[in-house]
């Protein structure tokens, strides 16, 4: 709204600088009887002005009085030209004219309304005296025009009203925002805010997290507010009856891009800094991050132990010094989600669990690949991560669909990448749409 609203002043400011200029020069004038020699004769006058001061008016534009001005002088233009730049206005209950011409010049306008308020004048004196005889023993009064203000040069353009304009343009780029964003709201593709996610998804809202750097080196090393976001997730985890003895965990998101990497690895190191047995795995054979993240062993890992399952103890890496235990990606394979919907998936999980009181596993977003949906449906709860202001509401029902799909059951969310404003405490609030299995 700010950009079409700023857009529209800038379309005003334009509108003014490209419209050609005009100026208003006005001139009053004052309709009175002269040549009377009584209280009739003066009766007589002001009734012939009352009755008709509007007809005086509508000649001030006629051929009588224009026709003159031209040659005074010496315009070159058409008395029609001319006659549509003058206007002559009653005043209300009164015998005083206004009359306001309008030119390309202020000098042109002053010098016209002048012009015209003379021959004006000497027209109404022509045409504005009763006829001889029409009252019987009394003087026929005359009509004269006496100006009140002569036309001076005005300082100003009367167009464009640039303020105006700013204004107007301002107002209607508003009013496009506003209706852009009604519009895209309407139909989903509006990124959705906070509040909207925790409405639509029926879901445990584990934390909100900053902003996080990429890539750690220990876990001491982690930014405090950061840390500490994290270590309440792991509260809420540990003692929330949605997730308290949930054994494995994918960690997604529905778009690339909102730190389910960074969530999956400085959960599992809050977990292991707790003294829980926990495993992270990166699932996501396309596009790993878990071993750059953590600046590990890349290979062998998950892929290679999907061809191999004798590697799975050899591909397992403890990393920092709380002993997270890391299984990455592996070696690059041609057939990722073949492997991962392969029996020996189901297998390594098994395993993994017997091992370890925690599996976290790193899973590419779900709209990007369906290989998330298959590893959803083989571990015990999905954690969904939202980055503030990021995914739309369509992305969040279609991410949800996904998962209904293979009747994952949707354990918590987490907001990422909040500002600090609205960043609080982890809250077990729900929505109203139900998505858990």
């Amino acid at each position: 709204m700010l950009v079409t609203s700023v857009l529209g002043v800038a379309g005003g400011a334009l509108a003014s600088a490209v419209m050609p200029r005009e100026y208003q020069a006005h001139s009053e004038v004052f309709v009175a009887v002269t040549s009377v020699e009584s209280f009739n004769e003066q009766a007589q006058g002001n009734a012939l002005v009352e009755s008709r001061i509007r007809s005086y008016a509508a000649i001030a534009d006629s051929p009588l009085v224009v026709g003159p001005v031209i040659e005074r002088l010496g315009l070159d233009a058409t008395i029609e030209d001319v006659a549509e730049q003058i206007s002559a206005d009653v005043r209300l209950d009164t015998v005083l004219v206004t009359i306001t011409v309008t030119d390309d010049t202020a000098e042109g306008s002053a010098a016209l309304a002048n012009a015209v308020v003379e021959s004006w004048s000497e027209a109404v004196e022509t045409i504005g005296t009763l006829p001889d005889g029409t009252l019987e023993g009394v003087n026929p009064p005359s009509v004269a025009l006496l100006p009140t203000m002569t036309a001076t040069v005005p300082e100003e353009p009367s167009q464009p009203m640039v303020f105006l304009n700013l204004v107007l343009g301002g107002l209607i780029g508003l009013t496009a925002g506003v209706a852009t964003a009604l519009l895209r709201r309407r139909s989903g593709s509006e990124p959705i805010d906070d509040a909207d996610v925790l409405r639509l998804v029926d879901a445990v809202l584990l934390g909100k997290v900053p902003q996080v750097g990429q890539g750690v080196q220990r876990s001491s090393d982690q930014d405090a507010t950061s840390a500490e976001s994290f270590r309440r997730i792991r509260t809420t985890m540990q003692f929330h009856s949605s997730t308290r003895g949930v054994g494995s965990v994918l960690v997604t998101s529905a778009l690339p891009g909102e730190g389910k990497t960074t969530v999956a690895s400085q959960l599992a190191l809050a977990m292991a800094a707790a003294g829980v047995r926990v495993c992270l795995v990166d699932g996501n054979l396309q596009q790993p991050a878990v071993a750059a993240y953590l600046g590990a062993h890349p290979a062998p890992g998950l892929s290679d132990v999907l061809s191999d399952p004798s590697l799975l103890p050899t591909a397992i890496a403890d990393w920092g010094e709380h002993g997270l235990a890391v299984l990455p990606a592996g070696s690059n394979t041609d057939h990722p989600g073949e492997l991962l919907a392969s029996p020996a998936m189901g297998n390594v999980f098994t395993s993994l669990r017997r091992e370890y009181e925690l599996v976290l596993v790193d899973a590419p977003s779900l709209l990007s690949v369906t290989d998330t949906a298959v590893l959803a449906g083989l571990t015990e709860g999905t954690l969904l991560v939202v980055a503030s202001s990021q995914p739309t509401h369509d992305d969040l029902d279609k991410a949800l669909d996904a998962l209904g799909g293979v009747e994952a059951r949707l354990i918590g969310v987490v907001l990422n990448k909040v500002r600090s404003s609205s960043r609080g405490k982890a809250s077990t609030s729900r929505g109203k749409v139900s998505t858990s299995a």
